[in-house]
This record gives structure tokens, C-alpha cells and sequence, in this order.
């Protein structure tokens, strides 16, 4: 197994099979012929199972009965993935990547800035809820994502920029400071 760093660690610790799986596995009822594998099952039953559930993203519950087209759901995703980012939800930057967020989407309400620009930013809820935020997991999960710590938001500030001058919090300031390296 490969070496993890301390946030890639609190990622996985922190969301969980019990915490992803209701996003995942939401539309498991919708698709004919699957069943989730048992540890009794073969090799490859597990892997055409990870494949579908997170490849191809098979099991996913999909809303199409609002009036909206596929540019509009988009649209929808996107902006709730700058949301949940600002407020360093983690379970609502999962869903929203796994239904197919752009992690480079900008928000050009917000000054062009992408949903990792508004994670750098975020802050705890009080000066007591510092362990329930989970900022850099949240940054750590975009990144993996693809999100780029260089992109621009329209003041020409990169993400590492708008910890510094927005006042992120001095943990946010470290991680992305050692993730520019």
C-alpha cells in the first residue's frame, strides 16, 4: 500500500464507507442485475462492483424530473460545490463531485473564484468548533479532484493568495503553502 500524507489520512478517516456509500449507492435500487459483493465473492465481481460504483458512476440516484436540462443540473452542481467548499462541508463536496461537479468551475458571483479559492477561506463555525471543520480535508479531496492551486480568480489571486489576503486560517495557510512546493 502506498504512503499517505497526514491530510490524504484524515480524508479517508473522516468520510468513510458509512459516510459515502448513501451518496454512491444512493440509485443501487434503480440498476437491475446488481448486488453489492459480499467478501465471499470473486476478485473480479468486486472490481466490475468499484468500477460501475465509482468509475462509471452506476449507482448514483439522478433527479431528472424537474424541468431543467443537463446544463442547468450543471450549473446546479457546480454552485453547490462552491457552497458546501465556503463552509468546508465535506459530505457536500462529495456529493457534488460525484455528480459530476467542475472543480475549476468559477464563480462569477463571487469574483471568478473556484470552489477551492472559497475552501482556502472558510472558517470553523466558533472558536469552539475547530475540530469539526474539515478545511483541509475539503481542499485535499478538490485537489485530487483536479482542482489547481494556480488558477486565477478575477483579482489574479491564486488559491494560496486568498488564504493569506482573505484571512484563512493559519492551518489552511500551511497545507496549501507545502502543497505549492
Amino acid at each position: 500500500m502506498d504512503a499517505l500524507t497526514d491530510s490524504e489520512a484524515r480524508l479517508l478517516l473522516c468520510l468513510g464507507n458509512d459516510k459515502v456509500n448513501p451518496i454512491w449507492e444512493a440509485g443501487l435500487e434503480n440498476q437491475r442485475g446488481w448486488k453489492k459483493p459480499s467478501g465471499d465473492d470473486s476478485r473480479k465481481a468486486k472490481e466490475d462492483w468499484i468500477k460501475s460504483k465509482y468509475q462509471w458512476k452506476g449507482f448514483l440516484e439522478v433527479d431528472s424530473s424537474d424541468d431543467r436540462d443537463h446544463a442547468e443540473r450543471l450549473q446546479q452542481i457546480n454552485h453547490d460545490l462552491y457552497q458546501a467548499a465556503s463552509k468546508a462541508d465535506l459530505l457536500g463536496v462529495t456529493e457534488a463531485l460525484a455528480h459530476g461537479a467542475d472543480v475549476e468551475w468559477k464563480n462569477h458571483q463571487d469574483g471568478g473564484k473556484t470552489a477551492l479559492h472559497a475552501c482556502a477561506v472558510s472558517k470553523p463555525a466558533s472558536d469552539d468548533d475547530e475540530e469539526n471543520w474539515f478545511g483541509i480535508e475539503c481542499a485535499e479531496l478538490l485537489l485530487q479532484n483536479g482542482a489547481k492551486m494556480k488558477t486565477l480568480d478575477d483579482n489574479h489571486q491564486g488559491t494560496l493568495d486568498c488564504a493569506v489576503i482573505g484571512g484563512g486560517e493559519r492551518k489552511m495557510i500551511e497545507f496549501l503553502s507545502a502543497r505549492s512546493q
